[in-house]
């Protein structure tokens, strides 16, 4: 996915690597890693993700993380029609949370972003 105009330059590179490793931003001393889920060539908005107060087991498995989250964007390619990820997504008021702003929609239920 080409950066959006205006974007950090970190969320370019995170795009260019397909996975974000952090340290700290959610929870205090903790480390993660997250690869996005895509289908039909459209970022979902799920992810899959390890955490872990130990940075060697989440740099182990960075690689395990981008291939699962790949996996399961190529089974939902293979199992839902184009026009139904299409609906899958609607604008929803800021009043949802802080950092809503997609939903899925359809008989899939997901919290807000």
């Amino acid at each position: 996915m080409a950066p959006a105009t205006g974007e950090p330059e970190r969320v370019g590179q995170i795009r260019a690597a397909g996975y974000v490793w952090t340290h700290s931003e959610v929870v205090p001393g903790a480390y993660g890693v997250a690869a996005p889920i895509a289908a039909r060539g459209k970022i979902a908005p799920a992810s899959v993700n390890v955490v872990s107060n130990r940075p060697d087991v989440v740099e182990r498995a960075i690689p395990l993380v981008v291939e699962a989250a790949k996996e399961i964007s190529r089974r939902l390619d293979a199992a839902v029609p184009a026009a139904e990820v299409r609906r899958w997504y609607q604008k929803i008021p800021a009043s949802a949370g802080n950092n809503a702003s997609l939903r899925l929609r359809s008989r899939h239920r997901l919290v807000p972003l």
